[in-house]
């Protein structure tokens, strides 16, 4: 998918101690939802945009998601959607760590462990079989 292959020059990622944290630890070890990352905007404060009142200028995003909503939203759709519209998204996520502009994803957290993925029956699996199920078969069957 060439869209994965472009860099994000509006956005830079910091991986501090508690990011590190979140990942490697817990008590049962790390869920998907507690496992995230920081994302700051690099152009913050633009000059004369207005922004949604309590946003800094970054964002916590769950760490899967970087490569799904978070990376779609940065790189196609970022003239469309801003970065404090991304952190108030977060706000009602675990963590108020970002996973999805959908109300019902963002709110929704899973029962997955990094060794399983998202379980089936969860919001995020249920998305994430649609994708697949989207998707046409790689196959020699095609004869």
């Amino acid at each position: 998918m060439a869209l994965l292959h472009r860099e994000l020059a509006n956005t830079f990622l910091v991986l501090d101690t508690e990011c590190v944290n979140s990942i490697l630890t817990g008590a049962n070890f790390p869920l998907y939802d507690d496992m995230r990352i920081l994302a700051f905007e690099a152009d913050y404060p633009v000059p004369g945009r207005k922004y949604i009142e309590g946003y800094q200028g970054f964002t916590w995003v769950r760490l899967d998601q970087l490569v799904y909503n978070f990376y779609e939203l940065r790189s196609i759709k970022a003239h469309d959607i801003g970065m404090d519209e991304i952190w108030k998204a977060g706000q009602q996520s675990r963590h108020q760590a970002f996973v999805s502009m959908d109300i019902q994803e963002a709110t929704s957290w899973t029962r997955s462990n990094y060794m399983r993925g998202f379980d089936d029956d969860s919001v995020l699996g249920r998305s994430q079989q649609a994708i697949r199920n989207s998707r046409p078969l790689k196959s020699k069957q095609l004869e």
